[in-house]
């Protein structure tokens, strides 16, 4: 709903900002609905969307959620699914990392490993499990990456 960039962030106990790169003046947005809780990072497209990994106690994976924004904020958060493999026998917790290029979501793991996600269903797979790491914590996307359909 903007015109120029926006660093758009949470905390980890699910509160939304936005972050102005001028001042750093922080302005909450909103928060994620039903208890959710950051569980590592949000990544925010234009003509895209917004994404974020999100967490609940207990949970034995991540879940992929797509946040909605309007003038005033956070208008709608969608639960697309939890991060895991197609056939469920894997499932990825810990992902303290996202970012978005060309037509994919990439997750960033608290071991090391990188995945890519599906937008549509939040089946993953790994990209890499040895990225020359031990460990990710965090990842950075400009909101203008390029987005191919």
């Amino acid at each position: 709903y903007r015109d120029n960039e926006v660093l758009v962030g949470a905390d980890n106990l699910g509160k939304l900002f936005e972050i102005d790169t001028e001042t750093a003046e922080v302005t909450n947005r909103g928060f994620y609905p039903d208890g959710w809780l950051s569980s590592g990072d949000i990544v925010s497209i234009e003509g895209f969307g917004t994404f974020a990994t999100v967490k609940r106690s207990g949970a034995k994976s991540d879940t992929l959620v797509k946040i909605t924004f309007d003038a005033g904020g956070v208008k709608s958060v969608k639960v697309i699914g939890s991060i895991e493999t197609a056939d469920g026998s894997e499932k990825f917790l810990r992902l303290y990392g996202l970012g978005y290029w060309g037509d994919a979501l990439y997750g960033f793991m608290a071991d090391g490993r990188f995945i890519s996600i599906d937008t549509t269903n939040a089946e993953a797979s790994v990209v890499a499990a040895e990225t020359g790491t031990m460990e990710f914590w965090g990842a950075g996307v400009t909101t203008r990456a390029p987005v191919i359909f």
